[in-house]
């Protein structure tokens, strides 16, 4: 399979059908072009073995593989500073923790879920620890409900229970913040370790109920 050659995708891409002015793609924006290492079964045999800007004449295989990125773009970077590893350590880890949950989310969904990751980091990412670490999302709300059983009419409830539940705690979260002086750090950064619990809970009983539930 033809394999990409350059970084042209980035953790905060996001195409908003509702309202386009707010998309944000690096690519577009730049006039990037997306550059491929040709396979052996192009179509094209002049691409074989090479490397080439994808055009309407020059095109990758029928199945080829995107090298995933993990990181937020150059434009991004500038607006965040110092930050930026902090943000791209926690998307990385709220996203491989939700593909442990239900497989890879760009095949899983929904759509525009690495995005929404991506905002959310960023949004309350002076809150957060430096680095993102496999035990940091592992405490659950007080009010987080309790696992279902398994059938289908309890794995609803506790899907709309946790859909619930990720509304309040934005909500505890906002109401901490509006305090003076912003609030108490600590508490918005476990809210936040505890929302982020929610959705991957979330996320892994929307894929339970898809697959058992068709």
């Amino acid at each position: 399979m033809c394999i990409t050659a350059n970084t042209i995708t980035f953790l905060c891409d996001f195409k908003c059908f509702t309202a386009p002015q707010e998309t944000h793609l690096y690519a577009k924006k730049h006039q990037l072009v997306q550059k491929w290492k040709g396979c052996d079964h192009n179509l094209d045999r002049t691409l074989r073995g090479k490397r080439f800007f994808e055009s309407a004449t020059q095109k990758p295989c029928h199945n080829p593989e995107r090298a995933r990125t993990f990181k937020i773009c150059p434009d991004c970077s500038t607006k965040y500073g110092s930050l930026t590893e902090r943000i791209n350590s926690h998307v990385r880890m709220i996203i491989h923790l939700l593909e442990k949950a239900g497989g890879n989310i760009e095949i899983t969904g929904p759509a525009q879920k690495k995005a929404s990751v991506c905002s959310d980091v960023s949004e309350w990412c002076t809150y957060l620890d430096n680095v993102a670490r496999l035990h940091t999302y592992d405490q659950k709300h007080p009010s987080h409900p309790p696992n279902p059983e398994k059938n289908q009419a309890s794995e609803e409830e506790y899907y709309f229970e946790l859909q619930v539940l990720l509304g309040n705690i934005t909500q505890e979260m906002n109401i901490e913040k509006s305090k003076p002086g912003g609030g108490d750090r600590r508490i918005i950064r476990e809210l936040f370790y505890q929302r982020v619990r929610a959705e991957i809970e979330q996320h892994r009983i929307w894929i339970l109920m898809s697959k058992k539930y068709p």
